[in-house]
């Protein structure tokens, strides 16, 4: 920036262009610096902002507009300022119902009590998910959740349909685990194991040790009786 700084300064016949991101401007982990966008935003003379939603609901819209006005200043820097969006028409029916009922699209849960550990209070928040989630999993079941789309066509809703957004990985194995004990698969996209940890991991690696040690039959008949290779008992006694 300094250097498009220096050879754009003080030149009227010539423009730059920036395109900023403020979401995107606070990952440093990716190189990013939020005090870059700063400096720049505060010394360019004209801004231009896309003020329209192409993505979401009507009611998320507002929802989170109203909760952002709240405060002058809601992020830590005031040199960022919050600026409202606009729902885009296409998307005005865009809604979840249950029991007959729209839902709110956004909700926001307060654990009962005075004061609670931080522990206590994820798997709390954890299990409300969860139950949330069969609720609403239960209802569809007998046609009574759906999601309207953009004509108005409705969609019962499927597990598919659910992500859990989380702070860390600690809180997606609460909330994995809440939805276990429920009975609830779920597919933990932040999960990080080795994928050495893996059935097929360790039957791929049966299957080479056979290759590596033909004179030994017991690894040949672990080989063969993996998964991959699919033999059945009645496959074995005719070999």
């Amino acid at each position: 920036y300094r250097c498009f700084s220096q050879i754009y300064d003080g030149q009227y016949i010539f423009g730059m262009l920036l395109m900023a991101y403020p979401k995107q401007a606070i990952y440093a982990i990716r190189g990013a610096d939020i005090f870059t966008y700063m400096c720049a935003r505060n010394e360019v003379d004209a801004h231009y902002t896309l003020d329209t939603n192409w993505r979401s609901s009507p009611g998320m819209i507002n929802a989170v507009n109203h909760l952002f006005q709240s405060l002058p200043s809601p992020f830590i820097f005031s040199d960022i300022p919050f600026l409202p969006v606009m729902p885009a028409t296409v998307n005005q029916k865009l809604r979840l119902v249950v029991q007959h009922q729209p839902q709110p699209a956004l909700r926001i849960w307060l654990q009962p009590g005075a004061g609670v550990g931080i522990s206590e209070y994820k798997q709390y928040m954890a299990r409300q998910c969860a139950a949330t989630i069969q609720d609403l999993l239960c209802a569809a079941c007998e046609g009574k959740a759906w999601l309207e789309g953009r004509l108005g066509k409705q969609q019962l809703i499927q597990a598919s349909d659910i992500t859990v957004l989380v702070r860390n990985r600690s809180e997606a194995a609460l909330v994995y685990a809440a939805l276990a004990e429920l009975l609830i698969p779920a597919v933990q996209l932040s999960n990080r194991d080795s994928v050495f940890n893996t059935p097929e991991a360790r039957e791929l690696q049966w299957i080479m040790q056979a290759v590596l040690t033909t004179e030994k039959k017991n690894e040949l008949r672990r080989a063969l009786a993996t998964c991959m290779i699919g033999f059945n008992a009645n496959a074995f006694d005719n070999m």
